[in-house]
């Protein structure tokens, strides 16, 4: 999977803009979806143009095992013969935070301090993932819940919420 996404890197920039790859990623997010999508942080953006990897719910999990629902095959002409190939033909340019990581109800998400977004866009993702389940198992997770909620990972990587429990404040 990492070779399917490689070669179709390496087909999108030619050859000479390859070796400058760090570069187009800066370019592409600065003059691009920076502007489009202010809340998408940089190293992020640059993390998934690299390894193809979007939200990352661990800081100390490693990724590496390739997700191949992405990568296909496909019939294509060459000389005139049909000669099948597989090859991953998924977004290498626009990244999934226009998707799901860039807008919200919750505006707590898009608070800024020193004029940076507190948030990312991981966040807002998860956020949205959660109210999208709400609405489509009811009983998945309760508002209350949501509303209160403490989020961590697993060994496996599944998202685990748990209620917290609000302290009274002493006078």
């Amino acid at each position: 999977m990492y070779i399917c996404r490689d070669e179709r890197i390496r087909h999108y920039l030619t050859s000479a803009r390859y070796d400058a790859r760090d570069g187009v990623f800066d370019w592409d997010y600065h003059m691009k979806l920076g502007e489009m999508v202010p809340i998408v942080n940089s190293l992020e953006y640059k993390r998934w143009r690299h390894n193809g990897v979007a939200y990352q719910l661990r800081e100390d999990a490693v990724y590496e095992t390739p997700n191949r629902t992405l990568a296909s095959g496909v019939l294509t002409l060459k000389d005139g013969e049909r000669i099948a190939r597989r090859g991953y033909w998924g977004d290498i340019v626009n990244s999934p935070y226009i998707s799901i990581g860039s807008e919200s109800d919750n505006k707590e998400l898009f608070k800024k301090a020193n004029g940076k977004y507190v948030k990312t866009s991981s966040h807002v993702a998860e956020y949205n993932m959660l109210q999208y389940m709400q609405q489509i198992f009811p009983s998945f997770i309760s508002k209350s819940l949501l509303a209160n909620a403490k989020t961590q990972s697993n060994e496996r990587g599944l998202t685990i919420v748990e209620e917290v429990e609000e302290e009274e404040e002493e006078e």
